[in-house]
């Protein structure tokens, strides 16, 4: 999901996936997952903050983070503010530096995700999307990871480029459009650091359309194009689940609803595809790194819910459905961390306006910081 923006989810047409009486993955079972919070390793539990606040909200936004008991927090950065002309970096990037530096120094680590290409890289004139020139992003990575590097320990190569809205421009949206600009990125990441941890752009779970291309034809595109070639990555995957529970799969039709018939609208069955055609190209040592996941309510906002499915659920619900994922991906052997999305997106602009990510919101920010009831479900349930 592109930060501050509304991104749309399209319905897929069945897949060969496992159904809910099908035998788990062979690479290991999911079993019964622990539903007790104390039983959650922090370690493997992130949350994607929005940094675009001034100082003292950012260190407020970090303290609230802490009794979740959560190790990671993920930032999204605009390369296009970061860079705002070739070579030299904005004072965003200072700011950016510091905040980092903050979230460091009281325990967390660190993930950025990179994506909206300067228009000076680009010549398309309209949208958000990758370089004309691939090596332009390489080229980048070198400034910022030369100013803030040591603030960062995991980097996310681009945001849901199988979206029309994340990839405008002159490469094609295609697994090997994509893995056209990884390549250069992976080689100035790695001529940075041997260590650093190299993640895939999640996908967003979709179908063909004029605005998307079917997220599992995109990852196989990924691995025919040479993805299997790197042992030092690992994969993104955004497995949203609308208004499913976390442990069901496709598909669980309930009389009256939608958003619950077709496979990639089910946490698990994106989970399974992805770790199945990883296993279909010999990937069996790469993570499923889960960069973006939730659910969302529009539950006390005084706009009407911009989608249906977003008033199935509780505020409970969402807390205990978002925990029982983290168990679901903990009790995995592919799984390494997984981020919530979000932290803090809600405010009165994006409430106004039924963005949808404000729907997904932990917090309201507004002349104060204002918790909803899925942050204090949360905290509740955590500490259970």
């Amino acid at each position: 999901t592109a930060e501050g923006e509304k991104t749309e989810f399209y319905l897929a047409p069945a897949e060969a996936t496992p159904t809910a009486n099908s035998k788990e993955s062979s690479d290991g079972s999911i079993g019964n997952p622990p539903k007790v919070a104390s039983n959650l390793d922090a370690a493997r539990m992130g949350i994607q903050v929005d940094w675009n606040v001034d100082e003292a909200n950012w260190n407020e936004l970090l303290d609230m983070v802490k009794p979740m008991q959560i190790g990671w927090v993920k930032v999204q950065a605009s390369w296009r503010g970061l860079e705002p002309e070739r070579g030299q970096l904005s004072g965003d990037a200072a700011k950016l530096q510091t905040y980092l530096k903050t979230a460091h120094a009281q325990g967390f680590k660190v993930l950025v995700s990179i994506a909206k290409a300067p228009d000076w890289a680009r010549s398309a004139t309209s949208g958000d999307g990758p370089p004309d020139n691939p090596h332009d992003m390489a080229d980048f990575l070198v400034l910022l990871l030369g100013q803030m590097g040591d603030s960062i320990d995991a980097i996310e190569v681009w945001n849901e480029p199988n979206l029309l809205v994340e990839w405008t421009g002159t490469l094609p949206m295609t697994g090997a459009g994509y893995m056209s600009l990884f390549r250069p990125a992976h080689e100035a990441i790695r001529a940075y650091s041997h260590s650093m941890i190299i993640i895939t752009a999640g996908l967003a779970p979709t179908i063909n359309t004029a605005g998307s291309a079917n997220d599992r034809v995109f990852l196989r595109q990924m691995y025919q194009s040479g993805l299997a070639d790197f042992r030092d990555v690992e994969i993104g995957v955004h497995p949203y689940s609308w208004g499913n529970p976390p442990d069901q799969r496709c598909c669980n039709k309930v009389a009256g609803r939608g958003w619950d018939d077709q496979p990639q609208l089910f946490f698990l069955n994106t989970l399974d595809t992805y770790r199945g055609i990883m296993a279909e190209n010999g990937d069996t040592r790469s993570q499923l790194w889960v960069t973006e996941f939730g659910w969302a309510s529009w539950d006390g906002y005084s706009s009407s819910a911009p989608e249906a499915w977003m008033a199935y659920n509780t505020p409970d619900d969402l807390a205990s459905y978002a925990l029982e994922a983290f168990g679901i991906g903990q009790a995995l052997k592919y799984t390494g961390p997984m981020f919530l999305w979000n932290l803090n997106f809600a405010n009165p602009t994006t409430i106004a306006a039924q963005n949808q990510v404000a729907g997904y919101s932990l917090l309201v920010m507004d002349t104060s910081i204002h918790p909803r009831p899925i942050y204090d479900s949360f905290i509740r349930l955590r500490r259970s």
